[in-house]
C-alpha cells in the first residue's frame, strides 16, 4: 500500500522513498535478547538514514505510513522515527491499522500518544469509520480521510467488467472468492460452512480460497472439514498468490467476493479490488469494512461469525437481475471513491 501511494504521488510531485524496514529479512524472527538487540540496532541505523534524508530536503512534507498502535512499536516510533523528522515540513501519519484508537485508550500509552499527536500535523485514516473511532482524542482538523489506492496491475477496465457481466448472464453456477490470510478471525471457516449450507439447498456453486496458512493445524482442520462435508469437488485452496495479474483474473472470474472478517480491519484492499472487478461483496459489519459496502446496494453486510447469513446473502445472487444491479453498483462505487484519480485529488488537496 505504501509503494502504491508513493507511485501515485510521484505522478504529480517529486517523491523520495525511505524504507525503514528493508533490513527485516536479515533479522531472524525468533525470540531472544540477541534478536531484539538486532532490531533495536537496525531501527537506530534506519533513523539516522532518515535524518539525513530530512536534512537534505528541508521543509519537505513527510508522509509517514506506519505509525504503530502496538506498545513496543509506539515507543520505537517515539524514540527513533519522530526525532529523525525534526526539521521536516508538515508530517502526516497514515493509519492502516483498524485498532489505532487503542493507543489512546491504553493507560500505558495514553500520555505518549499525545506526544505523537503534538508532533504531527494530521493523521490520515482510510475511511470515516476508523477516523470517527479516534474522535475522542484526535480533533477534527487533524483527523483526515483518504482511502487506499490499487496498483495498476489489478485495476479492471470497463471492457473487462462488461465481459464479466455478459459471462454471468449465461453462467448459472455461482463462483465465490475468499482472498485473505488464512486465519480464523478472517472468517474463512464461516465461508466454508456457508458453502455447506448452500450445498444442502442444492445450489450450484464453487469457492476459491486464496491466502497463506499461518498455522499448520488450521490447514489440517480446514482440509478435514472439506472432506467431512464432501466439498472436495467445489472447494479449492490456491495458497499464496503474489502475481498481481493473477489476482486480477481471480477477481474478474468471481461472481461474489466474501470477506466475513471479525477482526477490526483498516480497509482491506481486496474489497476495493473486488469492486474494481464488478463483484458484489459480502462483508461483516466490523471495523473499517463498515461503510465500504452499503447493505443491499454493492453487496450485503452480515453479522460476524454467521455462516447462515453469508449463505442467505450469496443465495440472493441466483437472480441475475440482483447480481447485475449489485455488480454495477460496486463498479460505480470503485470509480467514485477508490479510483486512482479520486484518491490523488484528495492527496493533492491535503499536501498543497
Amino acid at each position: 500500500a505504501t509503494e502504491r501511494l508513493a507511485t501515485l504521488l510521484a505522478s504529480s510531485m517529486q517523491v523520495v522513498r525511505v524504507n525503514l524496514r528493508e533490513w527485516e529479512d536479515k533479522v531472524v524472527d525468533v525470540k531472544g535478547r540477541g534478536n531484539m538487540m538486532q532490531k533495536i540496532g537496525a531501527y537506530r541505523k534506519a533513523a539516522r538514514r532518515l535524518k539525513l534524508v530530512v536534512k537534505a530536503n528541508p521543509g519537505a512534507i513527510v508522509i509517514w505510513t506506519a505509525p504503530s498502535p502496538e506498545l513496543m512499536g509506539h515507543f520505537r516510533d517515539l524514540l527513533t522515527i519522530l526525532p529523525a523528522l525534526k526539521g521536516a515540513g508538515k508530517i502526516y501519519g497514515v493509519i492502516h491499522w483498524g485498532r489505532f484508537s487503542r493507543l489512546f485508550s491504553n493507560k500505558r500509552t495514553a500520555l505518549t500518544a499525545k506526544i505523537l499527536l503534538n508532533r504531527v500535523d494530521g493523521l490520515v485514516f482510510l475511511n470515516e469509520n476508523r477516523a470517527d473511532d479516534c474522535h475522542p482524542w484526535v480533533v477534527a482538523e487533524t483527523r483526515l480521510v483518504v482511502p487506499n489506492v490499487l496498483d495498476e496491475a489489478v485495476v479492471c477496465s470497463a471492457e473487462e467488467v462488461g465481459q464479466k457481466l455478459a459471462r454471468k448472464r449465461v453462467r448459472g453456477k455461482l463462483k465465490i472468492l475468499f482472498l485473505s490470510h488464512m486465519i480464523q478471525e478472517k472468517g474463512y471457516l464461516d465461508v466454508l460452512e456457508s458453502v455447506r449450507l448452500l450445498q444442502e439447498k442444492a445450489i450450484a456453486c464453487e469457492v476459491i480460497f486464496v491466502g497463506q496458512w499461518m498455522a499448520e493445524e488450521d490447514k489440517l482442520a480446514f482440509e478435514q472439514k472439506v472432506a467431512r462435508y464432501k466439498l472436495d469437488a467445489i472447494v479449492t485452496h490456491l495458497g499464496v498468490v503474489r502475481d498481481r495479474n493473477k489476482i486480477k483474473d481471480l477477481q474478474l472470474e468471481a461472481d461474489v467476493f466474501v470477506l466475513p472478517s471479525y477482526m477490526v480491519e483498516g480497509q482491506p484492499l481486496t474489497i476495493i479490488e473486488a469492486m474494481s472487478a464488478g463483484s458484489p461483496v459480502v462483508v461483516s459489519n466490523v471495523g473499517g469494512m463498515i461503510g465500504m459496502i452499503e447493505d443491499g446496494k454493492e453487496g450485503f453486510v452480515v453479522e460476524p461469525q454467521n455462516p447462515k447469513a453469508i449463505a442467505e446473502a450469496v443465495l440472493q445472487y441466483q437472480s441475475y437481475e440482483t447480481w447485475q444491479a449489485h455488480a454495477e453498483a460496486a463498479r460505480k462505487r470503485y470509480l467514485q471513491d477508490y479510483s486512482a484519480d479520486q484518491v490523488l485529488k484528495k492527496w493533492l488537496k491535503l499536501v498543497s
